[in-house]
């Protein structure tokens, strides 16, 4: 019965929302610095040359193009990958871990590993929706280990990993605690005797 995997969640979409928020707003940063470059001088009283006014418009422009091409990127993405969660139209596969590759804790590699015979790749260093939690990062996947993923495409939506410390907690409450309860009845038993033979 231990053998059989007790899988807990390491990862859902629904569950963490859109987690690539930070990366359009980094381009608010911008906008506000070319914003700065036009604003500050006329509040000092100072008039900016034609090269600075170019440079900030640019700036702030770019900025704005940026800002709204990511989010439409990143947000559309998720939002596929909701919709596909919810429609289920995803595959699940189930079994164990092989061809691990981990990637080192300052990238220059994807971490990837085959699951019946399909091989996912990912990077913390990657903007994605989907599961992208290295082992060098404190991710879960392992070598041997037994899972259980949702995905689409190459886009892990779900991951349930096997935890062998809950089968053995499991274990542990199948073994022990019908001892322990019996231990109870005993002594309870043995009080109600003793009650007896001494009123």
């Amino acid at each position: 019965m231990t053998d059989i995997p007790d899988y807990r969640v390491a990862f859902d979409l629904v569950s963490v929302g859109y987690r690539a928020w930070w990366f359009p707003l980094s381009g608010l940063i911008f906008i506000g610095i070319g914003s700065g470059i036009l604003l500050v001088p006329r509040l000092l009283g100072i008039r900016p040359s034609t090269y600075t006014k170019a440079i900030a418009v640019f700036i702030v422009g770019f900025a704005t193009l940026w800002t709204c091409v990511s989010f439409i990127g990143t947000y559309g993405e998720y939002r596929r990958l909701v919709h596909a969660y919810h429609a289920g139209t995803y595959e699940v596969l189930e079994g164990v871990v092989e061809g691990f590759e981990p990637m080192p804790f300052t990238g220059h590699q994807d971490e990837s590993f085959t699951l019946k015979g399909v091989k996912f790749r990912y990077s913390d260093y990657q903007v994605m929706a989907g599961f992208n939690n290295t082992t060098s990062h404190g991710g879960p996947i392992r070598e041997g280990r037994r899972i259980r993923l949702w995905h689409v495409g190459n886009a892990i939506i779900r991951l349930e990993v096997d935890d062998p410390l809950m089968r053995r907690d499991h274990a542990h409450n199948l073994t022990v605690r019908p001892v322990t309860q019996l231990a109870g009845m005993h002594f309870r038993r043995r009080g109600t005797d003793v009650s007896r033979a001494h009123p």
